[in-house]
């Protein structure tokens, strides 16, 4: 991955120093921003019909560790353990696995991804992301490293900061690279909304070093109906010999009358044609709670008709949870489907989503396989396991051949948005041996609570006036405390050395 940044990097430079007027380079760079931005578009496409981008930023507005919630703790989703059976040797195989750590507030603070290394019979780790964020819980920083495996540390790949509004909506998303031990910048999506609130475009702009400056190079919009459905995706880039933005991508999406989306059509602009040509199609069936049961893909042939691609087969539990979904391909010499997988989605639904503490919805690998079209739809309840079938042909059966096991944990989660108090004084920060919680009110207890920054409380002591609190025994690193006084909540960090 670190050679495909440098590459990346290294070729903006050298397009930059030629400059803009070879309009030869300039769209050789586009391509490479296209390629290197946005390679998994077309992925994205069998799996819903919003894009990648969209979906990132739609979904950021949506906190899913609210802590709206009628219990006291939640469960955490700590790892995500990943096996495979070895049919050849018959027994199960470590595949990979995912950790997760989360704060006093519930935040996601630490995503590792560890792959497990079958010559050393053991779990090494692979990639980490570490997330920050700001006062109102909303992420501002996420960093992502490489473990180097020798020496045997981590290193620095990739860092996004991010702005919001007023009404908590990102309006920017910075990337940046690490190259020669500092932070250079990539590439960044400013993003617009409309007056309800519903994102309507995103522009993608590339850092010139040298000239010092940004250069836009993609567009997005989204246009919606009265009913707020999302009708229109058109993709855009920058042409220079017009000096303007080009569509070259789009789909239209219908919907029924109760809001489930029932077709989508992508077409990509020919322009030797000058028109706009088909390209891809999903038709998508619904039951009459609205969960999607079916979703047919197809493919524009030379022939001008609609090719049979993939077909995906969806059952949901009376919650609505899915619970199963099975994948065929189009076997054209046989003119039928093909069945090939099956995924089965085991809940336990004692514990609603907003009983849950979940890693960030849109960085993780298998999050980015699973969750998009599943988190926030057909995910309403603790899942606990995926199991993953295969279609043997001479047995005419599935074969159970894949897993992943959810572990959850309790933790105990404090909303700090409050109203905080006045005249408190907490000091020294850093600290050592002791911390003091000094307050101006003597008349009045209050309860002060330090948690770790995987949620877990290491302290719960009534205070009142000047009070001494020892910290020796904790471990360096960061923590967080809540002070209650009154049904009124101050929040903060303290850093123990």
């Amino acid at each position: 991955m670190k050679k495909i940044y440098t590459l990346f990097i290294v070729s903006l430079f050298a397009i930059t120093v030629i400059g803009q007027s070879d309009k030869t380079k300039t769209r050789d760079y586009q391509s490479l921003i296209k390629q290197h931005l946005f390679q998994n578009k077309e992925n994205l496409k069998d799996i819903r019909p919003e894009s990648y981008m969209f979906k990132k930023y739609d979904q950021a507005q949506q906190k899913p560790n609210s802590l709206n919630s009628s219990r006291d703790t939640k469960q955490g989703l700590d790892s995500i353990v990943s096996e495979y059976y070895n049919i050849s040797e018959e027994h199960w195989v470590n595949d990979s696995k995912n950790t997760f750590m989360y704060d006093a507030r519930g935040n996601n603070t630490q995503g590792i991804s560890i792959e497990w290394d079958t010559e050393s019979d053991s779990w090494v780790n692979e990639r980490k992301s570490e997330y920050s964020y700001n006062s109102k819980g909303n992420l501002i920083q996420e960093k992502t490293y490489n473990w180097t495996g020798n020496p045997g540390q981590w290193e620095e790949i990739s860092m996004n900061e991010y702005k919001y509004d007023a009404n908590g909506k990102v309006i920017q998303d910075i990337v940046y690279t690490w190259e020669d031990n500092e932070w250079i910048k990539w590439y960044k999506v400013d993003i617009t909304y409309d007056a309800n609130g519903k994102l309507t475009e995103l522009i993608t702009s590339a850092w010139y070093e040298e000239n010092n400056e940004w250069f836009e190079a993609y567009r997005e919009t989204y246009d919606y109906d009265a009913d707020e459905n999302m009708t229109l995706e058109t993709w855009h880039e920058w042409d220079f010999e017009s000096n303007d933005w080009a569509a070259y991508w789009k789909q239209e999406n219908s919907f029924d009358s109760d809001g489930n989306i029932i077709l989508g059509i992508v077409y990509k602009w020919n322009s030797s044609e000058n028109k706009w040509a088909e390209d891809y199609k999903s038709e998508y069936t619904n039951n009459n709670e609205g969960s999607m049961t079916q979703n047919i893909t197809y493919l524009w042939g030379q022939e001008n008709e609609w090719i049979n691609l993939g077909k995906y087969n969806y059952t949901h539990d009376s919650s609505g949870n899915m619970t199963s979904e099975i994948t065929f391909s189009w076997n054209s010499n046989a003119n039928q489907w093909k069945q090939n997988f099956k995924d089965d989605y085991i809940f336990n639904n004692d514990y609603t989503r907003k009983d849950l503490l979940l890693p960030v919805a849109w960085l993780n690998d298998f999050i980015n396989q699973f969750y998009y079209h599943l988190y926030y739809d057909y995910f309403k309840h603790m899942l606990t396991d995926i199991k993953g079938y295969y279609w043997d042909e001479n047995t005419s059966q599935f074969v159970f051949t894949r897993n992943k096991m959810m572990y959850y944990s309790e933790h105990e989660v404090t909303d700090i948005s409050t109203n905080s108090l006045e005249g408190i004084n907490i000091y020294p920060n850093p600290a050592s041996d002791f911390i003091y919680f000094e307050l101006t009110d003597n008349s009045t207890n209050s309860t002060v609570k330090i948690f770790d920054v995987q949620g877990r409380k290491i302290l719960n002591q009534e205070i009142s006036g000047k009070q001494q609190i020892s910290v020796s025994h904790l471990d360096k690193g960061l923590y967080i405390y809540t002070l209650n006084q009154n049904g009124k909540t101050q929040s903060g960090k303290i850093m123990i050395k």
